[in-house]
């Protein structure tokens, strides 16, 4: 039987900069530079050395610069979820994180 696509939005195939904060299960805060693979209005694909347990609240700093065009810094601040984390092997290893967006907001400096 075919797997049913749960997506209620449209993936976009991108590559932008994004820093990741935590709680880890101590209550320690966690920070780490990461990528997000692909995006959507809904939630995202995000990479990072770090495994994050599922359901864990996450905020995220996903760097536009590259989008928005030369010299103009903008950004959009996350408060999300983690719903799913897979250990990903080959080269630059890591962790898979799939992301469901809470709430968001642009920002431009």
């Amino acid at each position: 039987m075919p797997e049913t696509e749960k997506r209620d939005s449209e993936r976009y195939g991108l590559e932008l900069p994004v820093q990741a904060m935590w709680k880890d299960a101590l209550g320690s805060v966690k920070e780490e530079k990461a990528t997000a693979n692909d995006m959507s209005r809904s939630g995202m694909c995000m990479i990072c050395k770090s495994p994050i347990p599922e359901g864990c609240e996450i905020n995220l700093e996903i760097d536009l610069t590259i989008c928005a065009g030369a010299g103009i810094k903008s950004c959009v601040s996350v408060k999300g979820r983690v719903v799913r984390s897979t250990r990903l092997t080959g080269p630059g290893s890591g962790y898979g994180h799939a992301i469901i967006f809470d709430q968001y907001r642009f920002m431009k400096s």
